[in-house]
């Protein structure tokens, strides 16, 4: 069963223990529970901007791998509902998303597919957020920025190549008789393929977490969900003999790669 939470009611909270500064820019929602998803263990996860200053607010920073080196974190709990806040700054936003221009993309540059894994979730999350202030300033100065940009080709030229290097590997284990190890290497390359099918449907992502969702909610007709949902379950794979499986994993990999079409910049 799915749980709904009033985020409304949390901002207030929030203003009130001074966890959401006046000269903070923007405030939004993401991951699970922002979408719909959530159960009773989940957490809201909470992304604000403040423009850029010495200190974030925050009890305890993280370290990125940007200029501005860290972020902060703080957390609570609402009516029950443990609230996660980071804090980034514009600056820090501006570069992620420079990262992903189409310069670098014609150039072969897929770099800002490969992050730390705090700019990863925030990069993976921008496109389905909830905005519950500054709503003005995330479309004007994140959502618009990023859906001009080379973030959807990058992320899936990125995820191809991956899931290219693990066929490689599993076709050479397999000629080596290496199954066990052919098998976790196509799944991988599997794993990886439909990622760059999501993602080139505007559902990115990198962790198994919430994939069946992603699938759904993504407009594609290249895979079913039961089609998907074979392979990612290993429900046809026969251990007695697993290299027809392997192989027919290793060409569904293949035919995604050649139906993703990510070249296209936005008109």
């Amino acid at each position: 069963m799915t749980v709904q939470v009033d985020l409304t009611k949390g901002l207030a909270v929030l203003h009130e223990r001074g966890l959401l500064p006046d000269s903070h820019l923007c405030a939004f929602a993401a991951g699970s529970l922002a979408r719909g998803w959530g159960n009773a263990t989940s957490d809201v996860d909470l992304y604000v901007i403040m423009p850029d200053q010495p200190s974030a607010p925050g009890a305890s920073s993280e370290a990125v791998d940007l200029d501005v080196a860290e972020m902060g974190v703080d957390g609570l709990v609402v009516e029950g509902v443990q609230w996660d806040l980071k804090y980034w700054r514009t600056s820090q936003i501006r570069q992620i998303i420079e990262r992903f221009s189409w310069s670098r993309y014609e150039v072969g540059d897929t770099g800002g597919a490969n992050v730390d894994m705090r700019q990863r979730d925030l990069i993976e999350r921008l496109l389905h957020a909830r905005p519950i202030s500054g709503q003005e300033w995330y479309d004007r100065n994140v959502l618009e920025p990023l859906r001009e940009s080379a973030m959807i080709p990058i992320l899936v030229t990125h995820a191809l190549q991956t899931s290219d290097t693990f066929i490689e590997d599993a076709v050479g284990q397999m000629a080596a008789n290496d199954v066990h190890n052919a098998i976790l290497a196509v799944r991988t390359a599997f794993e990886m393929s439909i990622e760059a099918l999501l993602t080139a449907h505007g559902e990115p992502g990198r962790r198994p977490k919430w994939r069946p969702n992603r699938f759904r909610s993504a407009d594609q007709s290249v895979l079913t969900f039961d089609e998907y949902w074979a392979i990612e379950t290993m429900r046809d794979l026969d251990e007695r003999s697993p290299k027809p499986w392997i192989t027919s994993v290793i060409r569904l990999c293949q035919r995604i790669a050649m139906e993703v079409n990510i070249n296209d910049k936005p008109r």
